[in-house]
């Protein structure tokens, strides 16, 4: 992600140079003093790394080699002396020009590159090198260097020509990109190999940079434009990747051993929780802790000296765990290790440590005890599943149902007996498997009801007695049921404290609510129920639902019955009315503000 940042904002300069340009005009005629400023910055990060290498070389030679550091510290020298004859700058030792700068930088950039190319390339080569000697060396480097652009500056090839780089200083450019090239990709091929992913992350950010800052060196056409000073940021930017990988290596990795020496110790004294013992070569006990003398039941003022074998448990054979007998005859299922203590090469103790399993024992208790209760909650939704199962839900009905949980309050079923259809809904309030087996007592009552003879209000009055005889007191359920004939369009409905069912006609833009009186089953077993009729238009759609379709606790004011409503009058009303079914509820559920907390169900009849 950082590369794909640093690539894109650099080709925005060579995208946008009118803008770029416009933007650094107005501080060019202070380019060198710009200059000087980012190369102290670049100076002070190269020495940092050199010098933090140096103090640190014990903890970090084995990660950030001390070749590598030591190249750190010839490219600072070199750098600051790029800097001291940049063209522009006061007289030192001789008169500033491109030639000798030009030249430092490129001695500059082809040390750093090349030796961190042998060091990932080669990481075992320098491994044992000495510290001084590195230092040393480095330091003779780059006198010589110094020396050798000072003396001979003049018949050294061109590098620079009115401003811009000749073709050897882009060869050489080109060649320090390619060796940092050369190590992104040995980085990525072997990426499975390397040992610390967040170290090879930033030496790949870092060769990166430095890659991209050489496109600039190559490109600009005089020394006091924006591209030479993008240059030099993506360089600083590629050095301070390598000061983070030293950073992580020298400063964080020590820092998180010494973290992981606290938290073993933390977890050492954690260990006190269990009960600790320790005895004598003949078993004898020399100390107790607190947590195993309550354990073992010995009492705080007893002084006699007690014999690990008094503990030992013969009721140990045979079992899934091992027991320890207290001082009181009690037998303690619990987790026993044994330590020896050597000195000299001799045994003269052990170190026991308990823990007691009672606790575990019964968590393993309760997860069987689980595991039966979910295999019997499985059961009664396989049950639910295969009574619905048997419900078609095609081109005059359909419906669609969500359970909140694994089974379903809802109760839903559509019943045709030649040209009639009996549709009912129910909102059970025992959910659960209470609520699966009253679906199998509404199948068994529904399977028994002649459509041609009985109407709604017979048929919810016989679910209530029933559910009556059959449910605990506190288990009731809303119900609504409905008988529509096809040949004369007559729908009877009788609802047992339901939501108000929905009858839309599409020519009026109006709905009918379809409600009567009665109680919800299972309050009163004598409950009277009423049916009521209503004649319905070709086309009429109407719509049952229960509460949890509708409910958002996150609404203050009202509910989503309007939002059900405004979804009716939008549907395409030709569509079958299975379709019509995931239609509205996928829409209700648009709007709702809140979490789902019971289940949904709606069904949809067309006349």
């Amino acid at each position: 992600m950082y590369i794909l940042v640093l690539s894109v904002v650099c080709a925005s300069f060579f995208i946008f140079p009118t803008f770029f340009t416009d933007l650094y005009n107005p501080i060019s005629p202070s380019h060198t003093s710009i200059h000087l400023v980012i190369e102290i910055v670049s100076i002070f990060i190269a020495m940092s790394i050199a010098i933090h290498s140096w103090i640190t070389y014990k903890e970090g030679k084995m990660h950030f080699p001390i070749i590598l550091a030591a190249a750190f510290f010839s490219v600072g020298i070199l750098d600051t002396f790029h800097a001291l004859t940049f063209q522009g700058m006061p007289l030192f030792v001789i008169e500033s020009t491109p030639m000798t700068s030009t030249w430092l930088w490129i001695f500059a950039r082809l040390t750093e590159s090349s030796i961190l190319a042998v060091v990932v390339f080669m990481p075992k080569l320098f491994m044992r090198l000495d510290r001084n000697i590195a230092f040393l060396v480095s330091t003779i480097y780059s006198i010589l260097l110094i020396g050798i652009v000072f003396s001979f500056y003049k018949e050294l090839p061109v590098l620079i020509v009115n401003g811009a780089p000749t073709l050897t200083k882009i060869i050489l450019e080109i060649i320090t990109a390619l060796l940092h090239l050369l190590v992104i990709f040995h980085l990525l091929r072997n990426a499975k190999k390397s040992n610390d992913i967040l170290i090879r992350y930033f030496y790949i950010i870092g060769a990166s940079s430095i890659v991209l800052s050489s496109v600039f060196f190559i490109q600009y056409k005089s020394l006091d434009t924006y591209l030479h000073t993008a240059g030099h940021l993506y360089k600083i930017i590629g050095y301070s990747m390598f000061f983070i990988v030293l950073f992580i290596v020298s400063v964080k990795a020590p820092f998180l051993n010494i973290t992981r020496l606290h938290d073993r110790n933390r977890m050492m004294f954690n260990m006190l929780e269990l009960g600790i013992i320790e005895t004598d070569a003949r078993g004898a006990i020399q100390y107790v802790n607190l947590s195993a003398r309550e354990l073992l039941r010995i009492p705080s003022s007893l002084d006699e000296t007690l014999m690990m074998n008094q503990f030992e448990s013969k009721a140990t054979k045979g079992q899934k765990y091992e027991e320890i007998q207290t001082y009181t005859g009690e037998g303690i299922p619990v987790e026993i290790d044994r330590f020896p203590l050597i000195e000299n090469k001799q045994i003269i103790g052990y170190f026991y440590t308990l823990r007691d399993l009672r606790e575990s024992i019964e968590n393993e208790r309760l997860a069987k005890e689980k595991l039966v209760t979910d295999f019997e909650i499985e059961t009664a939704a396989a049950v639910q599943k295969d009574f619905n199962s048997e419900i078609s839900s095609g081109e005059q009905v359909g419906f669609v149902s969500f359970p909140f949980k694994r089974l379903n309050g809802d109760f839903y079923n559509i019943l045709k007996q030649g040209s009639k259809t009996m549709v009912t809904i129910a909102d059970i309030s025992g959910k659960g498997i209470p609520a699966a087996i009253q679906t199998s007592l509404m199948i068994g009552a529904i399977e028994h009801v002649n459509l041609h003879q009985e109407k709604p209000d017979q048929f919810v009055a016989f679910i209530n007695r029933m559910f009556s005889k059959y449910s605990k007191s506190e288990h009731f359920m809303t119900l609504f049921t409905m008988i529509y004939d096809e040949d004369t369009h007559v729908l009877q409905y009788c609802s047992a404290g339901h939501e108000p069912s929905l009858v839309y006609n599409k020519e009026r833009n109006e709905f009918d609510f379809l409600e009567t009186k009665g109680a919800a089953i299972g309050f009163f077993q004598d409950a009277v129920y009423e049916t009521k009729t209503i004649q319905l238009s070709k086309d009429d759609i109407v719509v049952l639902y229960t509460d949890g379709l509708i409910e958002d606790r996150r609404r203050l004011e009202d509910d989503l019955f309007e939002d059900l409503m405004n979804a009716i009058r939008n549907i395409d009303l030709t569509l079958p009315a299975d379709t019509i079914s995931k239609h509205l509820i996928t829409e209700v559920e648009k709007n709702r503000l809140g979490d789902i907390h019971d289940d949904r169900t709606i069904v949809v009849l067309k006349s």
